[in-house]
C-alpha cells in the first residue's frame, strides 16, 4: 500500500499540472501545510483515476485535538490549491474515504457517485451546499464532517444514509435549519452543532415519534417570517450532543427521551435561561457542560439519583446557589464552578458525594465559606476567592490544593496526613500553593502547611516520582526543622559523611524563603535556579545537576516558603557513578531567574537551560536556604510523628467533649450525644 501511495503522490502532481491520472492510483494524500508553492488543479485531474479509494487533502494530522486550527489555516497557509476551472463531475465510484480540508468550491461536482463512501470530510470549506441535485444514496456512509464551513446554509437530505453514526457541523454559522430526514438516522450517536449561531430554540421531544423537535427558530432568521415554525429532529439514540454557542433558550422537560445521551454540551449559550428538572432522568448522561450561560441563574433540582454523571461544569455563569439535592449526583467525580461570582456558599450536602475527587471553584469572588468536604477529594482549586476566610478540615487524600491570592484566608481547620506506609502510588500531582495568603495564622503556617509539605516530599520520593509535577508554596519566613542544613545566603557547602548515598537514600529536598518585591508581567515568570556539584577532595568534580523551580505567583508579596525535591534517579542520571564513587562535598548555589512563558498550560517546573533565562534579582531575593538528605528512615520517623499527633488530637477531642457533658444534661438530645461520646472514650 505504501508503494501505491508513493505513486499516487507523483500521479497527483502530474494531474495538478494538467495531465490525467492513471487507473493505478488507489490513494492520494497531501498535507497542504507542507506545500512550497501555489498549485492549480486541472479540472480533469482525477477523471481517469477509476480505482481511487482514498482521497485526502488536509492541513494537519491532529485536527481533532485543535479544532480552531482549521480556521487559522485559511489565513495562515502561505500556499493554496486552486480549481480555476472547477472540477469534472467524475470521481471514482470506488471512493471509501474523501477528505478535502478548505475545499474551494461551492458544492461537490454534480452527478458525483458516493455510494461506497464511508467518511466524508470537508472542514473549513467554501461549500454552500453539498450537492445541487436530489437525494444521494449513501448506504455505507458512517461519518460526515463539514465543520467550520461558514458559507454552508443548507444541510443535505440524509434520508438514504441509514448507517450514518456521526455528524459534525460545528462552526457552520450560516446554517439555519436541520432537515427532518435526520429522524430516520437511527444509528446516529454523535451530533455536533456547536457555534451554529442561527439555530435558535430547543423545544419539545415528541413522546410519539421518539425524537427531539426544534421549533420557533423565529428571531434573527432573515429567511423566515415571524410565524415560521421549523420542525426537525434529533434521534433518540444520540450519545453525544454538542450545542455550544447556539441561541437555545431552554432545555425542555421532554429531554429525558434521549435515554442514550452520554455527553451534553451547552457552553456559552447566551440565551439559555432554564433547564428542566427532568434532566435527572437522562439515565446514561456522564458529562454536562454549562459554562458561560450568562442568563442561567438557577441550577435545577436533582430529584432522583443520577447514577452515571461524573462531570459537571458551570463556570462563568450567574448561578447563585446549588441545590441541596446535588447529593443525588451520586457518581460525580469532577465539579467545576469557576468564575461564578454570585455564589456565596456551597450546599452542605456536598460532603455526601462519596466519589467527588476534583472541585474547581476559582475566582468566585463572593464565596465566603466552604461546607464539609467529601473524603475522596484529591484536588481543590480556590485561586482568587478574596472573601474566603477559612477552610474546613481537608481530607488527607487531598494532594492538590491551590489557593493563590485568597487574601482574606486565615485558617485551615485541620489537614491530617495519612500514614506513608499505607499510601499507594495512584494519587495525583502534588501541587500546594498558598501564594499571597498573607493573613494565614501561625498554626496554619508552621504546623499544618509545613507538616503537609514534609509529607508531600516524602510521598513523592517514596514512589520515585519526578519533581516536574511538584509545587509547594505558602507565606512564612521559617524553614522547617526537617531541613537539617540551613544557610542565610544563596550558597552552601556540605561536607558529606561516609556512605551517605547508601541503599536507603531517596533524594534531596530543598526549601527557600523568598521575598518577591516587584510585580512580574506575562510572559515573564520568576523561578529559582539550583546548581548542585558533587566533589571529592581535592575538588575533583564528579557530577553536576541543574534544576529550576518555577514560582506560582506573579504579584509582589511578603516572605514565602518554597519547597521542592530531586529524586535519586535524577541525580544518578547527572553523571555520578552512584555506588562506586565516594563524594565528600556537595556544593549548592541558588539564583533568582526569569524565563518566558511559551504556553500558559506548560508544567510548573520546566527544563532548565541557563542560556534561556535572565537575572531575576530585580524582582526579589532569596533570604534563607535549606537542604535535606532524605532517607527511608525519614518515612518511618514521619509515620511515628503522625500517629502521635493523631492520638493527641483524639484525646483532646474526647476531653473537650467530656468537659461539655459535665455541666449537666438539659434534654434527651444532649443525653444521647453524651452517651455516644462516652462510648468512644
Amino acid at each position: 500500500m505504501e508503494g501505491c501511495f508513493n505513486r499516487s503522490i507523483q500521479s497527483m502532481w502530474l494531474g495538478f499540472k494538467g495531465f490525467q491520472g492513471t487507473a493505478m492510483v488507489e490513494g492520494i494524500s497531501l498535507n497542504m501545510c507542507r506545500m512550497n508553492r501555489d498549485v492549480k488543479v486541472h479540472r480533469a485531474a482525477f477523471s481517469m483515476m477509476y480505482n481511487l479509494r482514498i482521497f485526502k487533502i488536509f492541513v494537519c494530522h491532529n485536527m481533532d485535538e485543535n479544532k480552531w486550527y482549521i480556521c487559522d489555516c485559511k489565513d495562515k497557509n502561505k500556499f493554496k490549491l486552486y480549481l480555476p476551472q472547477g472540477l469534472d463531475s467524475y470521481l471514482s465510484d470506488k471512493l471509501n474515504y474523501f477528505q478535502w480540508d478548505l475545499y474551494p468550491l461551492r458544492s461537490l461536482p454534480s452527478h458525483v457517485s458516493l455510494e461506497n463512501l464511508v467518511e466524508l470530510i470537508l472542514r473549513g470549506s467554501r461549500l454552500q451546499r453539498l450537492w445541487n441535485h436530489g437525494v444521494q444514496s449513501l448506504l455505507v456512509l458512517r461519518r460526515i464532517d463539514l465543520s467550520y464551513s461558514k458559507m454552508l446554509n443548507e444541510i443535505p437530505d440524509m434520508s438514504l444514509a441509514p448507517n450514518l453514526e456521526s455528524i459534525n457541523f460545528e462552526g457552520c454559522t450560516s446554517l439555519v435549519k436541520v432537515l427532518s430526514s435526520v429522524e430516520n438516522l437511527h444509528r446516529l450517536t454523535y451530533l455536533n452543532l456547536n457555534s451554529c449561531s442561527k439555530l435558535r430554540d430547543l423545544k419539545e421531544i415528541s413522546r410519539n415519534t421518539w425524537y427531539w423537535d426544534i421549533v420557533n427558530f423565529i428571531n434573527n432568521l432573515p429567511l423566515y417570517s415571524s410565524q415560521a415554525h421549523i420542525y426537525q429532529t434529533f434521534p433518540v439514540n444520540l450519545t453525544d450532543l454538542h450545542l455550544d454557542w447556539t441561541a437555545i433558550e431552554e432545555v425542555p422537560p421532554s429531554i429525558w427521551h434521549l435515554s442514550s445521551l452520554v455527553r451534553l454540551d451547552l457552553n456559552y449559550c447566551s440565551g439559555l435561561e432554564s433547564i428542566s428538572t427532568s434532566i435527572c432522568k437522562l439515565i446514561s448522561l456522564e458529562s454536562l457542560r454549562l459554562c458561560g450561560c450568562v442568563k442561567l441563574f438557577k441550577f435545577p433540582e436533582i430529584l432522583e439519583p443520577m447514577e452515571h454523571l461524573t462531570y459537571l461544569e458551570l463556570g462563568h455563569s450567574p448561578i447563585q446557589e446549588l441545590p441541596e439535592s446535588i447529593k443525588n449526583l451520586v457518581s460525580l467525580r469532577r465539579l467545576c464552578i469557576f468564575s461564578c461570582k454570585n455564589i456565596e456558599f456551597l450546599p452542605t450536602s456536598l460532603c455526601n458525594l462519596r466519589k467527588l475527587e476534583h472541585i474547581d471553584i476559582q475566582r468566585c469572588s463572593n464565596l465566603k465559606k466552604l461546607p464539609p468536604l467529601p473524603n475522596a477529594l484529591l484536588s481543590l482549586l480556590l485561586d482568587h476567592n478574596e472573601r474566603l476566610k477559612s477552610l474546613p478540615e481537608l481530607p488527607s487524600s487531598c494532594f492538590c490544593l491551590s489557593a493563590i491570592c485568597c487574601t482574606s484566608l486565615e485558617t485551615i481547620s485541620n489537614w491530617k496526613a495519612p500514614l506513608l506506609h499505607h499510601l499507594s502510588s495512584n494519587h495525583i500531582r502534588g501541587q500546594i500553593n498558598f501564594y499571597g495568603c498573607e493573613k494565614l495564622d501561625q498554626n496554619t503556617r508552621n504546623i499544618i502547611l509545613a507538616g503537609r509539605g514534609i509529607f508531600q516530599i516524602l510521598s513523592g520520593l517514596k514512589f520515585g516520582r519526578m519533581c516536574d509535577d511538584f509545587e509547594f508554596c505558602y507565606p512564612d519566613d521559617a524553614i522547617p526543622k526537617w531541613f537539617s542544613y540551613q544557610s542565610g545566603s544563596t550558597s552552601m557547602n556540605i561536607r558529606l559523611p561516609p556512605y551517605w548515598n547508601n541503599d536507603n537514600f531517596l533524594g534531596l529536598a530543598f526549601c527557600v524563603v523568598i521575598y518577591q518585591h516587584k510585580i512580574i508581567d506575562h510572559p515573564l515568570f520568576l523561578g529559582i535556579g539550583c546548581k548542585l556539584n558533587f566533589k571529592t577532595i581535592p575538588d575533583s568534580l564528579l557530577c553536576e545537576h541543574v534544576s529550576f523551580m518555577r514560582l506560582g505567583g506573579d504579584d509582589d508579596s511578603s516572605d514565602h516558603v518554597v519547597m521542592w525535591y530531586v529524586e535519586e534517579l535524577t541525580l544518578q542520571n547527572s553523571g555520578l557513578s552512584w555506588r562506586s564513587n565516594c563524594c565528600t562535598m556537595a556544593c549548592l548555589h541558588l539564583s533568582l531567574e526569569c524565563g518566558y512563558c511559551h504556553d500558559v498550560d506548560e508544567d510548573v517546573n520546566v527544563n532548565y537551560n541557563a542560556d534561556t533565562y535572565i537575572d531575576g534579582n530585580e524582582y526579589g531575593e532569596i533570604k534563607k536556604f535549606g537542604v535535606w538528605f532524605v532517607y527511608k528512615e525519614d518515612i518511618e520517623r514521619f509515620d511515628v510523628d503522625t500517629k502521635s499527633k493523631n492520638k493527641r488530637r483524639f484525646d483532646e477531642c474526647c476531653e473537650t467533649s467530656g468537659s461539655e457533658g459535665s455541666h449537666g444534661i438539659e434534654n434527651d438530645v444532649l443525653h444521647s450525644k453524651k452517651l455516644k461520646v462516652m462510648s468512644l472514650i
